[in-house]
């Protein structure tokens, strides 16, 4: 007589000639439609090799007991730790300056002679990084944002000194300016590498591709500048320079000139996202935007393109696949605001603008810019306190709409253990916080991403596995066996 056995909570997704179970931890395995089949209707013998590696992922188990329930409850707790965590990156937008006028721009960067406070000064500087060490995190990253933050360079040294000055023992702070390079100074390089500041900066590719929307108020392309700025950081001793890739109408079909472009200019990744809607992205959208489908198309191109550069020996990996294979694969919670559930809004990463006022996303603070929607403010810096930020309903109201273990859609979906969901987008778009997954575009681009991630998980080609591993836990491919 077959022995029975207990199926603990999974959800599955059917892909051609199997079936995808995953469950809230994060483990998954493929089963065949027969063997699903099997599993669903009790009939696996106990002593099957099938049955041993369900049972090793808690899918099944031959009796439910205390021990397991500890064992359940400390992976869950793992995947869901970044909750206890505390707000680790804090965004300053010391200014809204800025001397280029791209046509995507997000962040609706402001003339000088515009009526909003344009650039963040000394007390606001100090009101927000007292209020950033109130968070309990251990760790603290502060990112200079704009605008241009080398045009207000002055608030820049003044947080990083005040910052240095005013840590807590036994807490760590980091430093990340986001700069478009091209009013770089010999004297901010030597502030930059006596301080250990981290850079972002932008290219979209190579200079016809990028020149084609990341222009001066002038009109003139920004190309050269950016290079020979990442060239004179890396000459100056900084080394940790990265950049960020905007893909827009211009360059979405040309994904394979802009890789080129990153790996000649010695960057070891790339991040191929998506545009944003805000800012001059809106405005502009006629111009520039795109289907899902056609990103889609592009993006999955380009990491089969980006695999066989690997192949070939070449250290390269792209941002946001590993991003999700991570949380895939490992057994803890990324620091992508974008991908958490709850929503990484307030509790991962807080914004400050320039009059100090506090917004729980870069996309809120966004959206306040070109519409004046404040349902994402939480007060300002000079006037109240983080806790009364953290005990407000809105923020409770806005965390509750994100928890996507019970939004419509998501709870049943294979794929909850991995994702997340953005309210301030959600409400851009949809008119609402929870959003509606017939119309949710970021749903049905992330769905189509992670079938893919698993069809190469899936793979007989050993170096493709093994190299999605990498990507992962952010080895080097010197740990990949090139066959």
């Amino acid at each position: 007589m077959q022995e029975p056995y207990l199926i603990l909570p999974f959800n599955f997704r059917r892909r051609g000639d199997h079936v995808l179970i995953t469950n809230d931890i994060g483990e998954y395995h493929f089963l065949s439609n027969y063997d699903f089949k099997k599993f669903v209707n009790m009939q696996l013998e106990r002593s099957c090799e099938l049955f041993l590696d369900l049972e090793s992922k808690f899918f099944v188990c031959k009796e439910f007991n205390e021990a397991l329930l500890g064992h359940y409850s400390t992976r869950y707790r793992t995947k869901k730790r970044f909750l206890f965590e505390s707000t680790s990156l804090h965004m300053m937008v010391v200014t809204h300056r800025c001397n280029q006028k791209c046509l995507y721009c997000h962040a609706s960067a402001a003339s000088d002679d515009s009526s909003v406070e344009i650039d963040m000064g000394p007390e606001v500087v100090e009101g927000i990084i007292d209020a950033i060490f109130e968070s309990p995190s251990s760790y603290v990253k502060i990112e200079f944002q704009g605008g241009e933050p080398l045009l207000n360079f002055d608030a820049v040294k003044h947080a990083v000194r005040y910052a240095e000055e005013v840590v807590p023992n036994g807490r760590d702070v980091g430093f990340v300016i986001c700069t478009n390079l091209t009013m770089l100074s010999d004297e901010q390089i030597e502030f930059i590498n006596e301080h250990d500041i981290e850079i972002s900066t932008s290219l979209d590719g190579p200079e016809a591709l990028h020149n084609s929307c990341r222009l001066t108020k002038c009109g003139y392309g920004t190309y050269q500048s950016v290079v020979d700025g990442v060239n004179r950081l890396r000459h100056g001793g900084v080394d940790r320079v990265a950049a960020l890739l905007t893909i827009h109408k211009g360059n979405v079909h040309r994904l394979k000139d802009v890789v080129d472009e990153y790996v000649a200019r010695g960057f070891k990744s790339i991040f191929l996202r998506s545009m944003n809607p805000y800012g001059y992205a809106y405005e502009n959208k006629n111009e520039l935007s795109y289907s899902v489908e056609t990103f889609l198309d592009a993006y999955i191109d380009a990491i089969r393109y980006i695999i066989e550069i690997n192949r070939g020996g070449v250290d390269f990996a792209e941002e946001y696949a590993s991003i999700l294979l991570s949380r895939i694969l490992t057994p803890f919670s990324c620091g992508f605001v974008d991908l958490q559930s709850p929503a990484g809004a307030a509790i991962c990463g807080m914004v400050y603008e320039t009059n100090g006022d506090v917004f729980v996303s870069d996309e809120a603070r966004m959206l306040c810019r070109m519409t004046g929607e404040r349902n994402f403010f939480l007060g300002n810096v000079l006037e109240d306190s983080r806790q009364e930020w953290f005990v407000s309903e809105k923020l409770y109201d806005i965390l509750k709409d994100s928890v996507i273990e019970s939004l419509p859609g998501c709870a049943w979906c294979a794929y909850s253990p991995y994702c997340g969901t953005d309210p301030v987008r959600n409400f851009f778009e949809l008119g609402r916080r929870i959003s509606i997954k017939p119309k949710d575009h970021q749903c049905q681009k992330n769905k189509a991403v992670f079938d893919f991630l698993m069809e190469l998980l899936r793979s007989d080609d050993s170096f493709v596995v093994d190299l999605c591993w990498a990507w992962a836990c952010r080895r080097p491919l010197g740990d990949v066996v090139v066959e």
